[in-house]
């Protein structure tokens, strides 16, 4: 199974969460302990927004996410993600729409 990765965009606290399910299930396909995602960067508009580091006790198939307060319609999210063995996988979206918190 190839890696796939998926946004997704919540409305909480004053802002929005960029929620980032990285399946990355290469590590349990291959029974490799070392097999795992070490780093995730956020961008959006092409700046960067965040980098967030893991170690190898790190899920095989994690979720990250990170908070941010300005986000605008047309805005584009990007997460590029790294493992231990160099494979990388990326997702890209556009906001659409805001809402506010429910």
């Amino acid at each position: 199974m190839l890696p796939r990765t998926l946004l997704t965009l919540l409305a909480r606290n004053g802002g929005h969460d960029v929620v980032c399910s990285i399946h990355h299930a290469l590590g349990h396909e291959v029974n490799d302990p070392d097999r795992f995602v070490t780093r995730a960067v956020f961008a959006v508009n092409g700046k960067p927004a965040a980098t967030l580091d893991f170690g190898p006790n790190t899920s095989k198939n994690p979720q990250v996410g990170i908070h941010l307060k300005f986000l605008r319609k047309d805005d584009t999210i990007k997460v590029v993600w790294l493992d231990s063995t160099g494979n990388s996988g990326q997702a890209r979206g556009t906001v659409l729409e805001l809402t506010e918190e429910t």
